[in-house]
């Protein structure tokens, strides 16, 4: 099997998602194709995941660090160029998760560092995660990729990856919270550059008959899955339903939204009538402030009762982009 290797130069994530998935998409003959890229700091969600339970909003909002949703399943991650990503895409009939795990962990072994495969898909350097993984499958290819821990910035990670508690229930997939660790915790000498090096000797040793890696071009992005993934519909959109309940001196409300929209409320705070609640925000996107405004809109809720639930709801629901814009 003949190996390209592809060295990604940018550090825009929604452009470098999107040439990972149009190389997967077009992907053909006997070839394994090896994608090295690293990100400006960037929280990446799994493709059926919920942006509420997964990450800090409002700090995200706040820093103005990008939030982008892949076309793969798994976890959410913390991205910034401390972080190595890698993508494997080979032909389906070929793909076999656990022998490319394999390969990352030869290719961390062949530079000094005692790294093992673990369950759900994940490398562990004794009892601390160092790189996750997911895949994506079409119809002749298929994609597994992951990012590797070299100097990330763990307090980063660690603030933007813990959303603030919430009285929230979804059937989205949760990501699995492990503890980590960073190769320079190991080795401080290590670089991106030497990790990189290492994987394709692996991966040539492993999948390849020919004596050397090919470096391909990296293509342009289709246009229409570099729209997708830069969409609000598809960021915030694609949730699975779930609900929010909001927490009053005197009850609760709670919101049902379906596809990042409300479609249902109900209250126990006697102030509000549910169905008046539900017409004034029914298919009001999930944010803070397009919420509240929708509230003191309406001139049918008394008015002490309605701002005090404006101020509720801009303090609990996180900002969001208006839809229809460009999320990135």
């Amino acid at each position: 099997m003949r190996l390209v290797r592809y060295d990604l130069p940018g550090r825009d994530p929604v452009r470098n998602l999107a040439i990972e998935e149009t190389l997967t998409r077009s992907w053909s003959g006997d070839r394994l194709g090896l994608l090295f890229y690293r990100h400006d700091p960037a929280v990446i969600l799994g493709r059926n995941q919920n942006p509420w339970i997964e990450a800090d909003l409002a700090e995200l909002h706040r820093r103005g660090t990008p939030l982008v949703r892949r076309g793969s399943g798994g976890g959410a991650v913390y991205h910034d160029p401390g972080n190595l990503n890698y993508g494997v895409i080979m032909p389906r009939s070929c793909y076999e998760p656990t022998r490319v795990l394999g390969v990352v962990v030869a290719a961390l072994r062949a530079l000094g560092i005692d790294a093992r495969a673990c369950q759900r898909s994940s490398i562990w350097i004794g009892d601390a995660k160092i790189s996750g993984t997911a895949f994506m499958l079409t119809g002749r290819a298929a994609l597994l990729h992951g990012c590797i821990l070299i100097d990330t910035r763990l307090d980063d990670l660690r603030r933007l990856l813990d959303a603030p508690p919430a009285a929230l229930t979804s059937q989205a997939v949760p990501s699995v919270r492990s503890p980590v660790t960073r190769l320079c915790d190991h080795d401080p000498h290590l670089t991106p550059e030497a990790v990189c090096d290492s994987l394709t000797e692996q991966a040539m040793r492993e999948f390849a008959g020919d004596p050397a890696a090919v470096h391909g071009d990296p293509p342009e992005p289709s246009e229409e899955i570099l729209k997708r993934l830069a969409s609000w519909e598809w960021l915030y959109g694609r949730t699975p339903a779930f609900e929010r309940r909001l927490e009053s001196p005197r009850g609760s409300i709670t919101l049902s939204l379906r596809q990042a929209r409300v479609e249902a409320v109900t209250s126990t705070d006697d102030r509000f009538d549910p169905a008046r609640l539900q017409a004034a925000l029914q298919g009001c996107p999930g944010d803070g402030e397009a919420l509240a405004n929708a509230v003191l809109a309406d001139n049918g809720l008394a008015a002490a009762a309605a701002s005090d639930l404006a101020a509720l709801l801009r303090r609990e629901m996180p900002p969001l982009p208006a839809p229809g814009a460009t999320v990135t």
